[in-house]
């Protein structure tokens, strides 16, 4: 029989549970039902998330929401980050009770703000930004950036279909 609701948790790119674990047990502990998928390519290797594409992303918390709506009459899709923009997809495709989005994006990369914090680290001869975004560029797969970047052009168009609450937490 299913009763009560249901929390789904998804975290972020590049991300793992370990960065939704404590929301988790906190709604665990006030008696949702939680669940928290494992994104295709994360949690693995640099390479498994290489070879990832985006739908496989969204497939994998797909996987997950179908069987918390088997147990569950009501569904919040909770989504970290990226996992803010699977939720949106998910939630224009199921009927879902309400969506909450932590720190998702909605632009990618913007151009004239790296231009410039470049810029201002060549100028003040501190390089915090530019290691930043070397850092960045090294440890995550280009081909896994432009999944990300995908997903987020697909997604945005879809904000317009979203028909339950949302709450949209930004910091």
């Amino acid at each position: 029989m299913k009763d009560g609701i249901g929390c789904l948790i998804i975290h972020g790119f590049a991300g793992n549970l370990g960065e939704i674990e404590p929301l988790n047990r906190y709604l665990s502990s006030k008696g949702f039902v939680t669940q928290c998928p494992i994104l295709k390519g994360h949690m693995g290797s640099r390479q498994d998330l290489a070879v990832a594409k985006y739908t496989q992303w969204i497939e994998s918390a797909e996987n997950s929401l179908l069987e918390l709506n088997s147990r569950c009459n009501k569904i919040i899709i909770i989504g970290f980050s990226m996992g803010g923009l699977i939720a949106v997809n998910l939630a224009a495709k199921y009927k879902t009770y309400g969506i909450v989005t932590l720190n998702t994006p909605i632009y990618h990369w913007d151009i004239k703000r790296i231009v410039k914090n470049v810029a201002n680290d060549i100028k003040t001869k501190d390089y915090k930004h530019i290691k930043y975004y070397i850092g960045s560029a090294t440890s995550i797969p280009f081909s896994s950036m432009i999944n990300f970047k995908v997903l987020l052009g697909k997604t945005k168009p879809l904000l317009k279909n979203i028909r339950c609450p949302i709450f949209i937490a930004q910091g």
